[in-house]
């Protein structure tokens, strides 16, 4: 029971999945547009060649008054001072490379 094996013997096993086929995935459906006006224009048929503008929803921001105080004093006030202080030490090293 103590004693050594006789090899060989198995250290690992590989096993190989094929990965699932997506169904009619959305990036695919929306490139038809472009595919069939690109066909057209190779075809010379530049009649047909038209891609419809994609509409996008309205949507509104909707924030509370705490939330736009945050939003009004980090774009006028930390950017700013984020630069500033950016600038001022590039600005600090090259004075002192001189």
């Amino acid at each position: 029971m103590g004693g050594d094996r006789a090899g060989p013997f198995a250290l690992g096993v590989l096993v190989e999945v094929a990965p699932p086929q997506p169904a009619a995935s959305s990036a695919a459906s929306s490139t038809r547009p472009v595919r069939l006006s690109a066909v057209n224009w190779i075809a010379e048929e530049t009649e047909l060649v038209s891609i419809e503008r994609k509409r996008l929803p309205y949507r509104r921001l909707v924030m509370d008054q705490y939330g736009r105080r945050f939003l009004r004093v980090s774009t006028m006030g930390f950017l700013p001072l984020v630069v500033f202080l950016f600038g001022a030490i590039v600005w600090w090293r090259r004075r002192q490379d001189l």
